[in-house]
């Protein structure tokens, strides 16, 4: 494009614009934003226009491409996505779950070890999850030794070495 500014008295702007629209087959496109007349190659527009027609129609093969794709397979996606929120929300209960079984264990724990016998805490051990009887067995043969009941302590601590469900190190201890 050739932009002609207003160097020239209007009557001699429009005596060269068509000398050359003449001989070298340009268009005038005036520009009202900026007042100045634009020359233009008619072969520039013919290949401007092909460029635009052409982008297009990559659009749309995309476009259609895309809505194909999404009629052939966007059902698997709305489950994967519907089975991921439905996995998140159990694994998120579970975690509750557990953590409030594992706090009214540790609570009742606590409330059995404060008594001076073993007797409350042998009376809770079978209700109690895995990991918490190994610490209840470990508490029961501390109190056992404290009282000097060798016997009952060796063996709670025996239980304790033998419960795979809690902590290995603790295991290791009994």
């Amino acid at each position: 494009a050739i932009p002609v500014y207003g160097l020239f008295h209007q009557v001699e702007i429009n005596l060269i614009i068509s000398i050359l629209c003449e001989t070298y087959a340009l268009s005038i496109d005036f520009s009202e934003d900026r007042g100045w007349y634009i020359l233009v190659s008619d072969a520039y527009k013919v290949v401007m226009n092909d460029i635009d027609i052409v982008r297009e129609a990559e659009e749309d093969l995309q476009r259609e491409k895309l809505e194909n794709l999404w009629r052939q397979y966007g059902h698997y996606v709305v489950m994967a996505i519907v089975l991921i929120v439905i996995g998140t929300a159990v694994v998120t209960f579970y975690d509750f779950w557990t953590t409030k079984q594992n706090q009214e264990a540790t609570v009742a724990l606590e409330e059995a070890y404060a008594s001076k016998d073993t007797a409350p805490l042998e009376e809770l051990l079978p209700e109690l999850p895995k990991r918490h009887q190994l610490v209840a067995n470990l508490m029961i043969a501390g109190k056992a030794f404290n009282d000097n009941e060798d016997d009952k302590a060796n063996a709670f601590l025996e239980k304790a070495a033998q419960n795979n469900g809690g902590d290995p190190y603790l295991r290791d201890l009994a």
